[in-house]
């Protein structure tokens, strides 16, 4: 067997049916950095990240290693396929959902789960190399060694991605992490993650932490923010965060000082009684105030929500709206809920016969429509039907979205941040827009 591996990141489909190629608000995970950095030196290796290349279906390597989102599990295995009719091995990596090998198992050698460290990597291509893989592997989480983003050069990123962490302390019932990581995380050691940040800072100026939550471990945060300052990292960079960041004022003070410019919270709802369906342990009435101490730090704030949920009504709409421009957020975010398989929140529907699929297969072979952001219901709401769900969803989007409100929301003290925010709400535009 030849020792060479085709590592490999497919895209995945709009809601029209198209590839998402090139620029967009919502990019790749980091596996392909991630993976390239424990190859062993003894084997050859060959990337693609579908969003930016095209496949190389005749590459000369033996095996190929797949890392999908989990948008478009199907799609990958439509890839996978074409791969094993040429005689190639086929290894799935970074799953976390057993639902994925169920309908992966069919399509490729082995599967993988969690994030392998160099001596997993070499462990499992020796394997393949003797003709004895297992079908699956388990790796847990292995971050600590500095990732490989000398496979992302040449490419025109909007922001390039970093990670300090995985998992996230919260149990909300809707999330893949909170089931995966049972409420915990795993933190790098800051001396990688350094190592990473230098590595694009000569790539880009824009970075975009891939964290489930900023906030994770305060302490480490405000460590990581001294270190950059200390070593003049000159990056503007943002991430996802919850609300209650609001009242550390100081670490607050010191991100800005190291370079965050946004902050993007998972508000997920207006309404109490969704809140506490979801488990998530805030107050809608205090958003607006938390909102505004973050953005007194001169730091811009952005909002994820859902809505369909059982606080949800035909005023929830007309409610969002009208709190994303008092609230002045730079990018609103709204979706329906989507109940993935494998979280509480589908769990729940589903014992209560509310939802409008039957297997997590199923849920997968609808998946290929679902784009950021989604109307597509997969479950029946209490106080609305699917379609005024659908399209409450879709009006509201366009409302957010019109041109006015886009430009509104990018006026900044700074070009460069007001053109980037622009771009952002454009590409939401576009996708809110295309709605059926």
């Amino acid at each position: 067997m030849k020792k060479k591996i085709y590592i490999l990141q497919p895209t995945y489909r709009r809601m029209d049916g198209g590839k998402i190629k090139g620029w967009t608000m919502f990019n790749h995970s980091l596996y392909l950095p991630i993976f390239s950095a424990v190859i062993p030196d003894d084997w050859e290796k060959e990337t693609c990240l579908e969003h930016y290349q095209e496949i190389n279906y005749e590459t000369d390597a033996s095996v190929v290693l797949i890392s999908c989102m989990g948008y478009d599990i199907l799609y990958a295995g439509e890839i996978s396929k074409k791969f094993k009719s040429r005689g190639k091995k086929i290894i799935f990596g970074a799953h976390w959902d057993e639902f994925s090998e169920k309908i992966l198992g069919g399509v490729c050698d082995s599967v993988f789960y969690g994030i392998p460290s160099p001596n997993d990597m070499k462990n499992l291509l020796r394997d393949i190399a003797d003709g004895r893989e297992k079908d699956k592997y388990e790796f847990g989480v292995n971050i600590n060694y500095p990732f490989d983003y000398s496979v992302l050069k040449g490419m025109k990123f909007p922001f390039m991605q970093v990670q300090s962490s995985i998992g996230c302390r919260h149990s909300c019932s809707y999330c893949c992490a909170s089931q995966t990581y049972k409420s915990r995380y795993r933190l790098r050691k800051l001396e990688f993650l350094i190592d990473d940040l230098k590595a694009v800072s000569g790539m880009t100026k824009f970075v975009s932490f891939m964290d489930q939550n900023l906030l994770n471990n305060p302490v480490y945060t405000e460590r990581l923010c001294r270190r950059m300052i200390e070593e003049k990292i000159n990056l503007i960079w943002g991430g996802q965060c919850t609300p209650d960041i609001s009242g550390n004022k100081e670490l607050l003070a010191l991100m800005k000082k190291a370079g965050c410019r946004i902050l993007f919270l998972g508000l997920e709802s207006l309404q109490q009684e969704s809140l506490e369906q979801l488990n998530k342990k805030y107050q809608a009435s205090e958003y607006l105030k938390s909102i505004r101490e973050i953005q007194k730090a001169g730091i811009f704030v952005a909002g994820y929500f859902m809505l369909g949920m059982d606080g949800d009504s035909a005023e929830s709409f007309g409610k969002l709206y009208r709190f994303a421009r008092e609230s002045h957020l730079k990018i609103p975010v709204v979706n329906i809920l989507i109940p993935v398989p494998g979280t509480k929140i589908f769990k729940d529907l589903k014992d209560n016969g509310r939802l409008l699929i039957k297997t997590e297969e199923e849920f997968a072979e609808d998946n290929p429509v679902y784009s950021v952001p989604s109307n597509l219901p997969f479950f029946t709401p209490s106080n609305l039907s699917c379609t005024e769900l659908r399209n409450g969803i879709r009006l509201l989007g366009r409302r957010l979205f019109n041109i006015r409100n886009i430009i509104r929301r990018s006026v900044t003290y700074n070009p460069a941040y007001s053109y980037v925010i622009f771009r952002m709400n454009m590409d939401l535009r576009k996708k809110y827009y295309a709605m059926k």
